[in-house]
This record gives structure tokens, sequence and C-alpha cells, in this order.
């Protein structure tokens, strides 16, 4: 059985702790600091083997230097095309490569996704047999977020339209596990560019009971930002029509952006 867990750094990040059931080996997803993730891993007597970074952000790597003075034997995982250097890579990685994990027999998936950074990347980890839910994970960074996506700093609108449209065609089920608490605000734009989409309005009083509540709005499901989040629909009628963007999904996304 795979764990997927988090803890928060500063006001709205997310750092995962992936485990598995057979050994006390983790991975954590872009440490931004590395007080709470060392806190957990003490916690739960678990081993550190790998530090897997999306992107050279520093609420993403802030807290490697710490992690590997206190895990030395970690090996730290980053795309091979950031234009600044990632402290104490290890592990240069370009599109489809596997990365084999000691947590279960599935190899995580390395997709490219320019466009927020020049090398961002994220991880993709299909079911394996024992996940009788079928879920496969994708870790995006600041790729893809609930209800919108990442600014574009370094990369083009077009580079960033290639990106969604790999993660847009992962199966429906897909869990996306993002770096920001983003979702209501992203909701509330949503609303203003399609205010009859009833599945937004939906999912932002759902989203907003959860804020009231204290509570996460991850894991994402791939299927639900496809029905809500205005960055994955660029094919949609009443996007094209607002747009007048009829037949060109990448026009309407250019002019999606441009609202921003």
């Amino acid at each position: 059985m795979r764990n997927i867990n988090f803890v928060k750094a500063f006001r709205d990040n997310y750092i995962y702790i992936i485990t598995g059931s057979s050994n006390n080996y983790a991975i954590v997803v872009d440490p931004g600091e590395s007080s709470s993730v060392i806190g957990y891993l003490s916690k739960k007597k678990l081993q550190l083997w790998g530090i897997f970074i999306t992107h050279h952000h520093h609420d993403h790597t802030g807290g490697i230097k710490k992690l590997k003075q206190k895990y030395p034997e970690v090996k730290i995982f980053a795309g091979a095309n950031e234009k600044v250097q990632i402290a104490n890579q290890d592990i240069y990685l370009n599109e489809n490569d596997l990365i084999n994990t000691p947590l279960d027999n599935q190899p995580f998936c390395v997709l490219d996704v320019p466009g927020h950074t020049h090398g961002h990347i994220v991880y993709y980890w299909k079911s394996d047999s024992e996940d009788k839910q079928n879920f496969n994970h994708l870790f995006s960074g600041d790729l893809l977020f609930g209800a919108s996506c990442g600014n574009i700093f370094e990369g083009t609108p077009e580079q960033m339209f290639t990106s969604l449209q790999k993660i847009r065609k992962l199966p429906a089920t897909t869990k996306i596990w993002c770096a920001h608490e983003y979702t209501l605000d992203g909701l509330h734009f949503a609303c203003k560019i399609e205010p009859n989409n009833l599945q937004i309005a939906k999912r932002l009083q759902e989203t907003k009971t959860k804020y009231s509540n204290e509570e996460p709005t991850i894991p994402l499901i791939l299927e639900i930002e496809k029905e809500t989040n205005p960055y994955l629909r660029w094919d949609a009628p009443s996007l094209q029509n607002k747009f007048n963007t009829k037949g060109d999904d990448l026009q309407c996304f250019l002019r999606l952006n441009e609202l921003e």
C-alpha cells in the first residue's frame, strides 16, 4: 500500500512525504524547509531515501541543505534543464525517465513540463497491484493547482499549454498533489470566466466549507479539474465562444492567460 502524507511549510506550501508498506523508507517532494520534515520523519521512524524536486524556486528547495546534513545518504532528484543549479543535485532527469524506488515495484515516471520555469518536471506514479482503488498519482509542483495553473516565469504560454496537454491526457482518476493551496482563489477566477458553469459553482461552495473547517483541498482529481479548471478547458464551447476562438485550442488558452 502507498501512503502520501504532507506537512505545511510557510503559509500555503505543501511538502509531501511518500512511504510504502514494506519498509521504513520515505521520499520527500519539494521540501521548502526542513524542520517539519525532520520532525515527521523522526516521529514515524522513517529513513529518507530520496528528495524529488519539481523546480528550482526556493520555496521548493530551501530545506535540501539541512536534510542532506541530517540524511547524508539521501539522493536529490531534479530536472536536467533548469537554468538555476539546484543545491546538492545528484540525479538529472529528463522526459520519460523512470525512477525505481524501494517503496514498491512501480517506478515514478518523469514528465518535462516547462512554463513556470525552464526545466520544471513532474513525477507520475502509476497504480500498483496493491492499490485496489487503482489510483495514479501526480506530484505537480507549480504546474497545476486547484482550478488554476502556475504563473509563467521563465517559459512561454505556448510551452505551458503543451505541458498542460500532457497532464490532461492522464487517466481521469489521477490524484494530483500540487504544491500550494490556491484552490479557493482559482475557483473565484473560474466563476468569473464561466459564471454559468454549475460544476464550478458547486465546487466553490464545497471548497469554502473546507476552508472554513481548515481542511485541505488536496488531492485534486483530474476529472474534476477538467470540469472546473479553466486552464484545462481550452476546448470547452463556453470558453471558445467567450474568446471567439472556435476550433483553436491554443488561442483560447492564450486569451485566458491574458486575463490574469
